[in-house]
C-alpha cells in the first residue's frame, strides 16, 4: 500500500428525519414512523433522538431496536408527552460526532452522515492516520533476518458462555516463529482465534452496499492489501458487521466477495473495510490440561510491524470457567 489512511471526524449538528404516523402518548417507548426515517442514514440503532412537536420536546431517546417490517422503533426511555402524527410530530437526530475513514490529509468540512447537516465550526479533527507499514497487514516469511530468541505470555481468564481476547504489541519489529496455547482448564467445544493486526482499515466502500450484499466495490488501496483468506469487517458509525472472510478479489472491478452477507445497509465513502489475518482461526481446545501450538517449522518467521497487534481471542463455550496461557515465540 502507497497511501496513508486518516480518520476524520467531525460534530454533526441536529436534522429532522421524519415525522411519527401514529399518535404516541407519554407512556410509549415504541413509534410508528414514516420510511424516511428508517432510510435516513443517521438513524440506526443507538442513534440518538429527540420528539418535537413544535411545543413539547421529549428528552433524548436512544434507539434500541428498529422493526423494519412495521416502521417501528423502540427507545430506552418513554415518549414523556403525547404527540400526535397530525400535528406533526418530528423525529430529530440529535447532535453527535461522525466519522469517516478516506485517503486525503484535509479534514471534513462537510458533515459525512448528511452533507446537507450543519457542523459545528471547529470541530474537524484527524483522530488516526495507518501508515502503509502499519496497514500492510499480512503474513509473509521473514526477511529481517533477526536471530535472538524471546517469548511472550499471557492469561485469559474467561468466564462460561463468554468470549476473551488479549492484544500483544511491540514497540519494534519482531518475527514471529510460532503460537501456542497452554490450558488449564477447558470445556468440550471451546475455541481459540489467533488474528494478526485486527481491525486493520485498508480502505473504504466506493458503492453503497444494501442489505444481504456479499460483492462490496471497494477503494484501490482495499484489493491492492487484501486476498482470499483474509477477515473482514464493515464499519460505518457505531454498525459493525463482521463478513468473515474474503473468498475472491476482482483486481479489475476492484469488488471482493465475502462468505458472509451484510445485515446492514452501508454508505459509499463513509465505510470503512477492516480485515485481519487469521494465523489459526477456529481452533478446537482439548477437553483436558495440554499445550497446544501453531506455526513452528511451518513458519520460518512472520515480520510483525511496530504496532501491529497480535490478538488471541479464547471463545468460551461453556458451563465451567476456562484457564489459558497464550505464548508467543518470536526472535528480536
Amino acid at each position: 500500500m502507497d497511501k496513508t489512511l486518516y480518520h476524520h471526524r467531525i460534530f454533526c449538528l441536529h436534522g429532522v428525519t421524519g415525522e411519527l404516523t401514529a399518535d404516541a402518548v407519554s407512556a410509549d417507548t415504541s413509534f410508528t414512523v414514516e420510511q424516511a426515517v428508517l432510510d435516513d442514514v443517521v438513524i440506526d440503532v443507538g442513534s440518538q433522538i429527540v420528539l418535537t412537536d413544535g411545543v413539547n420536546t421529549s428528552s433524548t431517546l436512544t434507539i434500541t431496536a428498529i422493526n423494519m417490517e412495521l416502521n417501528v422503533i423502540t427507545t430506552n426511555l418513554a415518549a414523556g408527552f403525547d404527540f400526535a402524527a397530525a400535528t406533526p410530530t418530528s423525529i430529530v437526530r440529535t447532535p453527535h460526532w461522525a466519522y469517516k475513514w478516506n485517503e486525503l490529509e484535509e479534514e471534513l468540512t462537510l458533515c459525512p452522515d448528511h452533507p446537507a447537516h450543519p457542523t459545528q465550526p471547529g470541530s474537524a479533527s484527524t483522530i488516526d492516520t495507518r501508515a502503509p507499514s502499519v496497514v500492510n497487514a499480512k503474513i509473509i516469511q521473514s526477511t529481517a533476518n533477526l536471530t535472538h530468541p524471546a517469548v511472550h505470555g499471557e492469561t485469559l481468564e474467561v468466564a462460561a458462555g463468554q468470549t476473551g481476547s488479549v492484544d500483544m504489541v511491540w514497540p519494534f519489529l519482531i518475527t514471529v516463529q510460532s503460537i501456542e496455547g497452554a490450558y488449564d482448564a477447558a470445556n468440550p467445544n471451546d475455541r481459540m482465534d489467533f488474528l494478526a493486526g485486527p481491525d486493520t482499515p485498508v480502505g473504504v466502500l466506493t458503492q453503497a452496499a444494501p442489505i444481504g450484499a456479499t460483492v462490496l466495490n471497494v477503494s484501490q488501496t482495499v484489493v491492492d492489501n487484501t486476498r482470499p483468506s483474509l477477515l473482514v469487517k464493515l464499519i460505518e458509525g457505531g454498525t459493525v458487521n463482521d463478513l468473515g472472510r474474503i473468498i475472491s478479489v476482482d483486481q479489475i472491478a476492484l469488488t471482493i466477495t465475502t462468505t458472509v452477507a451484510t445485515t446492514d445497509a452501508f454508505t459509499a465513502g463513509v465505510t470503512a473495510v477492516l480485515i485481519a489475518m487469521a494465523g489459526t482461526l477456529d481452533m478446537p481446545i482439548p477437553h483436558s490440561k495440554s499445550l497446544v501450538g501453531a506455526g513452528g517449522f511451518h513458519l520460518e518467521g512472520t515480520d510483525v510491524y511496530p504496532g501491529m497487534a497480535l490478538r488471541v481471542v479464547y471463545r468460551n463455550a461453556g458451563p465451567d470457567p476456562s484457564r489459558m496461557v497464550a505464548y508467543i515465540k518470536y526472535l528480536t
